[in-house]
């Protein structure tokens, strides 16, 4: 038996994965892409319709956020699961352990930046 070197393993194809595994093969690099976690159903993962009262702390942890009593369960444990950084550097990215990732979360905000946004630094000084 063989074994098959790869330039990049991937793990997730959601909105990030997908897109630099895209990039990444449309350049020639051979690419394995493996999922970060199981394919969920609505009714396995969302507990979006339950009523307030139906979570033990009424979900006033933060909608949508590793908190959240609806769909906290989704998210990596960063404990368990932490980020092996530079020395004295720290690095925060949530991951939802799932087929999809965060794109099972987004909540449908798509901001239109102007050049005034990108300006914000300059205008202070």
């Amino acid at each position: 038996m063989t074994q098959r070197i790869y330039d990049f393993i991937i793990v997730g194809s959601g909105a990030t994965g997908g897109l630099l595994a895209y990039e990444l093969s449309r350049q020639g690099a051979d690419v394995l892409v493996l999922e970060g976690g199981p394919p969920l159903t609505s009714a396995q993962a969302f507990r979006t319709h339950q009523w307030p009262y139906e979570f033990r702390y009424r979900d006033l942890k933060g909608f949508f956020t590793t908190k959240s009593e609806r769909v906290g369960h989704l998210w990596a444990d960063e404990v368990k699961e932490p980020f092996t950084t530079a020395s004295g550097k720290s690095f925060h990215f949530p991951r939802v352990r799932a087929v999809g990732g965060k794109t099972l979360l987004w909540a449908g905000f798509s901001y239109r930046m102007s050049p005034l946004d990108f300006e914000n630094r300059a205008m202070l000084a």
